[in-house]
């Protein structure tokens, strides 16, 4: 399989000095060989985000590109984030990402972002389980931030993410439990009990509510409960 990718360059803006920094820029008519099949692209987007504030422990930079097909009417995209130390500028891990479902403004706004380590956006206004583009949180109680990255703009109930859980050695894991199972965001975070809680839309009336808990034993999670608060009567 051949690629053939036409280089873009870059302008800078910048977004909060304090929080990140932005680059972006557009191209019209690229065009990408796949297969000796000519794909044209009317747009291809670069945005890289800097984010400086999320967390006490490292940095993350984000480099984001969407492909947009003129004939066929849809897009893909590609993500993919550098984590760095603070304190060494070692790059720690990188993760990538390849999504055919962002809504038009994912991944646009560098501010589109949340930490509960540090309280960037910590009061912001949640609708429809979209908490933001990335989100660092310590999620399975180790004192150790955790990053949550949007997979896919989701459908009714909200947004899908994927959950990285960083290691002792400062390495970031896909957890497949919380990505594929639990899928959203938990609404609540519970250090004592070890558990998340996430609510989403059940039939025309009802919201379900799932219990998920950390077995700090051997570090596996499972669903503790789960019910429908308000069904139609």
């Amino acid at each position: 399989m051949k690629w053939t990718l036409i280089i873009l360059t870059f302008a800078v803006t910048s977004c909060s000095p304090k929080q990140e920094s932005v680059r972006k820029n557009t191209m019209k008519t690229d065009t990408i060989v796949r297969d000796s099949n000519v794909i044209v692209y009317d747009s291809v987007s670069k945005i890289e985000c800097y984010q400086r504030g999320l967390s006490k422990e490292f940095d993350i930079n984000v480099f984001f590109v969407r492909f947009s097909d003129v004939k066929e009417y849809h897009d893909s995209c590609i993500v993919k984030l550098q984590i760095v130390d603070k304190a060494t500028h070692y790059k720690l891990d990188s993760l990538s990402i390849t999504s055919r479902l962002y809504y038009e403004d994912v991944f646009k706004d560098c501010k589109n972002v949340l930490s509960y380590s540090t309280g960037i956006n910590i009061n912001k206004k949640i609708l429809d389980n979209y908490y933001g583009d990335i989100i660092v949180a310590d999620l399975n109680f180790d004192d150790r931030d955790d990053i949550v990255v949007i997979n896919d703009s989701g459908g009714n109930s909200g947004t899908f993410y994927n959950f990285y859980l960083q290691d002792k050695n400062k390495k970031f894991t896909l957890n497949r439990y919380l990505t594929d199972s639990m899928v959203y965001f938990p609404q609540k975070i519970n250090k004592r009990n070890r558990t998340l809680v996430t609510y989403a839309l059940a039939g025309a009336c009802g919201v379900g509510e799932h219990v998920h808990q950390l077995n700090p034993v051997i570090g596996e999670w499972k669903e503790k409960s789960h019910r429908i608060i308000g069904e139609c009567k």
